[in-house]
């Protein structure tokens, strides 16, 4: 339960109960999600647990554009075919 009050003002005069600041914007696939915001040489935090809960689309979408020399901070480095294996395999990752 949110300890905020129930109608709290926020920017533009919107209220927090049931609307919100962002836009309601799904995305078709992980391609979609990382055009134009990808460069080579970015720092990339990236989340999970072992092999849970790793943001699978996006890893394969962030490997499929070829960008190179990421730093990576992660609590893993996923397995040969799976997480973020698939990003050292290619060789997209400098750390």
């Amino acid at each position: 339960m949110c300890a905020t009050p129930a109608r709290e003002n926020l920017p533009n005069g919107r209220t927090s109960k049931r609307e919100s600041i962002f836009p309601d914007k799904a995305l078709s696939d992980g391609r979609a999600a990382l055009d134009g915001i990808v460069r080579d040489g970015m720092l990339l935090a990236i989340g999970g647990f072992g092999l849970c809960g790793i943001p699978e689309a996006l890893i394969v979408a962030l490997r499929d554009t070829g960008v190179r020399e990421l730093t990576i901070a992660s609590n893993n480095a996923g397995v040969d075919d799976w997480g973020l294996g698939l990003l050292l395999r290619t060789r997209q990752v400098k750390k």
